[in-house]
C-alpha cells in the first residue's frame, strides 16, 4: 500500500485491480482474491467478508458532511485507488476571503489556486498541476476561468505566463520585514532599468561586510569556482532573485542564469524558493535546507 498526501486530497494506492465491477462497489458481497487469507483475517476480526467496507465509508462521510471518497480501479496498472478529498478542511477565514472575491461557486481546484496566489503572490500552470493533480490543459482551464471571472490577471507570456490576484490589496506583502538591498556603489537600480526586479523591487537586509568585500569590482573577471562559491554564500545569507544577484555581481542576468545559476540548481548546490513552480514571478535562489543549517 502507498499513501500519498497532496494539498487537497489523500490518495491510497493498493496493488491489484478490483475483481468486483466498479458499478457494484458498495453493494453486499465480495470477490476475494485470496479466500484463505481472507478467512484468517475474518476469523481474527481484522476484516469482514461481506463487502460492507466501501458502503460504510460512504455512509460515514455523508453523515459527517464530508465529500464522498472516490474509488478507481486500473486493470492495466494493476492497482486500486481511493481518494479522500481535503478541500473541506479550509479554515473559515479562507472561506470568507474566497466569498469576498466572487459570488460564484468555486471548485476545490479554483479555491486552491486563489489561496496559492494570495500566499505566494502568483500562480502558474506548473504550481496548479502540483497542488491539484490536474494535467496541463485542465490546469490552464482552471486559471482561465478565474481570469475570465476577473479574480486573476494574466501576466507574462509563453513559459513565463503566470497569474496574480486582480486586486493588489488582496495580496499581503510577502517580505514585510526586509530592509534595503545595497549595491556595490551604494545606489539602487534605476526604475525600469535593464536590471529592474521582476515582480517589483524588494527591500533586503543590509549586506554583511564579509560578503560586500567579496563582490567583484567592475570589469574584473572572477574564476568560475570562486564566483559560484560567492553566489552560494549570497543565497545562504538570504534567498535572492536572479535580478538581485545580477545587480550585486555586476553580471548580465541571462549570462548568470545560463552559465552559473542553472548549473548550481542542477547539482543541488542551490534550490528554488518555489520548487514546484520554476517560473514563479517571485522566484528566488537559496541554499538547500541541510546546507542552511551548516551555514548557521
Amino acid at each position: 500500500m502507498q499513501i500519498v498526501r497532496y494539498s487537497n486530497r489523500i490518495e491510497i494506492l493498493n496493488p491489484g485491480f478490483s475483481l468486483k465491477d466498479m458499478g457494484s462497489l458498495g453493494t453486499p458481497g465480495s470477490r476475494l482474491r485470496n479466500p484463505a487469507i481472507a478467512a484468517v483475517l475474518h476469523e481474527i476480526n481484522w476484516a469482514e467478508t461481506n463487502g460492507s467496507g466501501i458502503r460504510t465509508m460512504r455512509r460515514l462521510a455523508a453523515d459527517a458532511g464530508l465529500p464522498l471518497p472516490e474509488f478507481a480501479s486500473d486493470r492495466q496498472k494493476n492497482e486500486f485507488k481511493t481518494t479522500l478529498f481535503l478541500h473541506h478542511l479550509l479554515p473559515e477565514e479562507d472561506h470568507a476571503w474566497l466569498k469576498s472575491l466572487t459570488s460564484e461557486a468555486l471548485t476545490a481546484d479554483e479555491a486552491k489556486a486563489l489561496i496559492y496566489a494570495r500566499e505566494t503572490g502568483a500562480v502558474d500552470n506548473t504550481a496548479c498541476r502540483d497542488f491539484s493533480g490536474l494535467d496541463t490543459l485542465q490546469a490552464s482551464n482552471v486559471l482561465r476561468r478565474l481570469r475570465d471571472r476577473g479574480v486573476l490577471e494574466k501576466q507574462g507570456a509563453g513559459n513565463r505566463t503566470h497569474y496574480t490576484l486582480s486586486h493588489a490589496g488582496e495580496r499581503p506583502d510577502p517580505h514585510p520585514e526586509q530592509g534595503k538591498l545595497p549595491l556595490e556603489d551604494g545606489k539602487q537600480p534605476p526604475e525600469g532599468g535593464k536590471q529592474a526586479l521582476e515582480g517589483g523591487k524588494r527591500n533586503l537586509p543590509p549586506l554583511p561586510e564579509s560578503l560586500a568585500r567579496r563582490l567583484p569590482k567592475q570589469g574584473k573577471r572572477v574564476p568560475t569556482a570562486a564566483l559560484r562559491a560567492l553566489i552560494c554564500d549570497l543565497c545562504g545569507w538570504h534567498p535572492l532573485r536572479g535580478e538581485e544577484l545580477a545587480n550585486l555581481l555586476g553580471k548580465d542576468l541571462k549570462y548568470l542564469r545560463n552559465q552559473h545559476l542553472s548549473a548550481l540548481i542542477q547539482t543541488g548546490a542551490l534550490v528554488f524558493l518555489y520548487p514546484e513552480s520554476p517560473n514563479h514571478n517571485l522566484q528566488a535562489y537559496q541554499l538547500p535546507e541541510n546546507k542552511q543549517h551548516a551555514a548557521d
